[in-house]
């Protein structure tokens, strides 16, 4: 959505601990199910070197990770078939309308601001990965069992933020749905009725975006 790379509607990345989702990560990744991580590229090289699967040595290139600070912004709700409105109070958002205008759409709103962490040069990891594809598969089907059907990501790149609130509809039978969050997200927010698009917030440097690989 908005070109910003895969959009991310369970932000909650699994098996990925404080840090939340980093460049490196390989792992799974489904609509329903979000970023599941197996490994990384350069914290778990020597675990990897230590399978020998290849006659090839594993040693990854060295690691580049740079991060450019507040690159999305509460002021900048990201839409797809929706328009927004959003209220502030002192300064800070005190309550965000959405419409949805199509029969399918979404809303993204980055409730703090969002930080963009990526690698500074992909072209030596695109080498890499590219080199040892079979000893990177082979680890991760040792690690979890993958399905025939499933593919591996490796993130290059991630949106993350500290608190977020996402909406999405899809065949709505009424072209015109409404919605509102109103103060600061909270985890433990009330549900949404189940005819309404499902409103969802988190916390914990949450990934919110994620172009991979």
């Amino acid at each position: 959505m908005a070109d910003r790379g895969l959009a991310l509607w369970e932000p909650r990345s699994l098996n990925v601990g404080e840090r939340g989702t980093v460049p490196g990560d390989v792992g799974t990744l489904s609509a329903a199910g979000g970023f599941r991580k197996i490994f990384n590229i350069w914290a778990d090289a020597e675990a990897v070197r230590g399978a020998n699967l290849s006659s090839h040595r594993y040693d990854p290139p060295e690691m580049n990770i740079v991060t450019h600070e507040e690159v999305l912004l509460p002021s900048e709700p990201i839409t797809q078939g929706a328009t927004t409105e959003t209220e502030y109070t002192d300064g800070k958002i005190s309550s965000f309308e959405f419409k949805m205008v199509a029969p399918r759409g979404a809303v993204c709103v980055s409730t703090s601001p969002a930080d963009l962490v990526e690698l500074e040069n992909r072209v030596s990891l695109a080498e890499f990965v590219v080199e040892h594809a079979r000893s990177i598969y082979q680890y991760a089907n040792m690690v979890r069992e993958l399905d025939d059907d499933e593919s591996l990501y490796i993130v290059t790149s991630c949106i993350k933020s500290d608190s977020w609130a996402s909406n999405s509809a899809a065949q709505v039978l009424a072209l015109l749905m409404c919605g509102r969050l109103k103060g600061p997200p909270q985890p433990d927010a009330a549900p949404i009725r189940p005819e309404t698009p499902r409103i969802t917030k988190g916390r914990i440097r949450h990934c919110l975006f994620t172009p991979s690989s």
